[in-house]
């Protein structure tokens, strides 16, 4: 074959793989258009079924219409009626879930590689508070939003086991799961008090700070021993948020340390102290409070006036002090807390 032959074969082989792209290109958006289609007529009968099966008003035809819709369709529908279904009408909605077939589906699905997949089936199960056995498993799952969406799930229901993975996940790398096991563990409240308190004695820096945002969040007595101990731990952050918690709870022995923060090298940790004694209204505290709107660090002194007009009338007496003495940093902030009080009886009045 001559070159010119050969030259002219390989344009028409050229040409023909061009055009066979474009048939298969064209082939499969006419094929995804008319799957959309009918996906959406199928949607749109398989909503109306499903409502009219959920409200009471069943009839053969609304279940045959249900029962023919591809699994996948159904799944979606579900996740879409979610948004309007009651507490009470679950145990309802989880028995035409399980007719269908959509229970099991999402059992398949929480089972599969793809972590997509599995977290359309946790969803799915979360929704129907279905099969908890699969739980404790799934908050180990590799990908965060699997454990994420178990440890808001747990909320319903934990036992012990689940409860201390929850609290593990504390401690988690992504940050989305330690705001959902924080949550769970919060709306849990003096369920999960055990374990936020096993936590507090042998936490690490990340799950020690989360544990007790939670244990702040809870306020039980439980929590005093080892808000006590963490106050004098070595990292200033934590020491920090330990005053917090021990604002929360109060106590003779909480009083003492948080006086005793005042003190301390670290401002974050003095400014907390402040904060927590404002909180609690200790107004014997308030003279040593006082001292602290002399403190470098703004942050302190702005805490602590704050503190002393949480305080009521014996605090409002030492900021009326403050604002009269000589010393200018004590001055300003007890002037500021001052006019700010004013400013809020004047609205108060007004409304």
């Amino acid at each position: 074959m001559t070159p010119d032959g050969v030259l002219d074969v390989a344009l028409i082989a050229v040409f023909a793989a061009v055009a066979l792209i474009a048939t298969v290109v064209v082939s499969h958006a006419r094929l995804s258009d008319i799957r959309s289609k009918r996906d959406a007529l199928l949607r749109s009968r398989g909503r109306s079924a499903l409502m009219a099966v959920f409200s009471g008003e069943c009839e053969a035809a609304e279940m045959s219409v249900l029962a023919e819709l591809p699994t996948r369709l159904l799944v979606d529908l579900f996740h879409e009626l979610n948004r309007n279904i009651r507490t009470g009408d679950l145990p309802s909605f989880r028995v035409i879930a399980n007719d269908l077939g959509v229970v099991r589906w999402a059992v398949c699905l929480a089972g599969s590689r793809r972590w997509r997949r599995r977290l359309r089936g946790v969803q799915l199960l979360a929704l129907l508070d279905e099969h908890r056995d699969l739980r404790l498993e799934l908050l180990s799952d590799p990908h965060p939003r699997i454990r994420s969406t178990t440890a808001t799930w747990t909320v319903e229901g934990a036992n012990g086991a689940e409860l201390d993975a929850v609290v593990r996940l504390l401690s988690d790398d992504d940050a989305l799961t330690r705001f959902a096991a924080t949550d769970a563990l919060i709306r849990l409240g003096l369920r999960s008090v055990p374990a936020i308190v096993q936590q507090l004695a042998a936490g690490d820096r990340r799950g020690l700070m989360a544990a007790l945002d939670v244990a702040e969040w809870i306020n039980d007595s439980r929590f005093v021993v080892p808000a006590l101990s963490l106050c004098r731990h070595h990292d200033p952050v934590i020491r920090s948020r330990a005053h917090g918690v021990l604002g929360s709870v109060g106590g003779t022995q909480a009083f003492e340390h948080l006086e005793a923060g005042l003190a301390d090298d670290d401002e974050r940790v003095r400014a907390a102290a402040a904060i927590a004694l404002g909180r609690l209204r200790h107004w014997p505290s308030a003279t040593r409070v006082a001292s602290s709107l002399d403190d470098p660090s703004w942050e302190v002194r702005l805490a602590a006036g704050g503190a002393l007009h949480n305080m009521g009338s014996p605090g409002l007496l030492v900021l009326r002090r403050a604002a009269r003495s000589d010393a200018p940093l004590a001055a300003d902030v007890a002037a500021q807390m001052l006019s700010r009080g004013r400013l809020l009886d004047e609205r108060r009045g007004a409304a």
